[in-house]
């Protein structure tokens, strides 16, 4: 018997073919199953943002700062609601970080459940934020009696009046060589910056041409960065 190696050859690489078009097909339809899982999913995760938005907006609405504890949890919510609307890199812009930190390393000791909010807030961020350096000591919201009283006599600034409408007067903690106060606006925008005088205890500063609403003072005493202070600016 006379065997066709041709015909046979011929066979088996069109058998090949066939298997190869059939496994390019299932990876074919595999990738469109993906695509669309990746959509459902993409739209999803962009409804969530969305209902989020809505209920922040619902929030920052129907809170009035009146008090540093609802400028504190007015300043995380409205930073909050940013990063949902624009942000797709899991990252804090630095006006963001500013206004984070200013409320959040009021610590432990006061500020309510926004100083809570923004410390959480700031512990998820994958950027360089230390909780234990900005605000150390302590085992709970209350604090320590004696270390807490250390802290605040040494660490940190007083406003008054506050809420204010013309002159502020910003009351330092102790002697220092070199200092510098900021101001920033309530999204973290930096408005002010002068350098302070070593020899004077208290700084007097004008506010009366800001626009009402409330504001942050930072001031740095050779090198190190006091307590960040909220105040509300008011008609006269």
């Amino acid at each position: 018997m006379k065997v066709n190696h041709d015909a046979m050859a011929e066979a088996t690489t069109q058998t090949q073919k066939d298997q190869l078009s059939t496994e390019l097909q299932g990876l074919n339809n595999q990738l469109q199953s993906l695509n669309l899982t990746k959509h459902s999913l993409e739209a999803t995760h962009l409804a969530e943002r969305q209902n989020k938005l809505i209920q922040l907006d619902a929030y920052l609405s129907s809170i009035t700062p009146n008090t540093v504890y609802e400028l504190n949890l007015k300043t995380v919510l409205t930073v909050l609601k940013e990063y949902l609307a624009v942000n797709t890199q899991g990252v804090f812009t630095a006006q963001q970080m500013v206004s984070l930190e200013s409320v959040a390393d009021q610590c432990r000791f006061s500020g309510g459940y926004g100083v809570v909010l923004a410390r959480a807030t700031l512990k998820k961020s994958p950027q360089d934020y230390n909780d234990e350096a900005m605000c150390p000591g302590g085992s709970g919201v209350g604090g320590g009696g004696e270390e807490r009283s250390q802290l605040l006599k040494n660490g940190e600034i007083t406003l008054s009046p506050n809420p204010v409408s013309d002159h502020l007067q910003i009351t330092l903690p102790g002697s220092f060589e070199n200092g510098t106060l900021y101001l920033y606006d309530f999204m973290g925008r930096p408005i002010h910056e002068e350098k302070i005088d070593p020899d004077i205890q208290t700084v007097a500063l004008d506010i009366g041409n800001l626009p009402l609403g409330t504001y942050t003072v930072q001031v740095i005493l050779d090198g190190h960065k006091m307590p960040s202070k909220p105040f509300v600016k008011v008609a006269q």
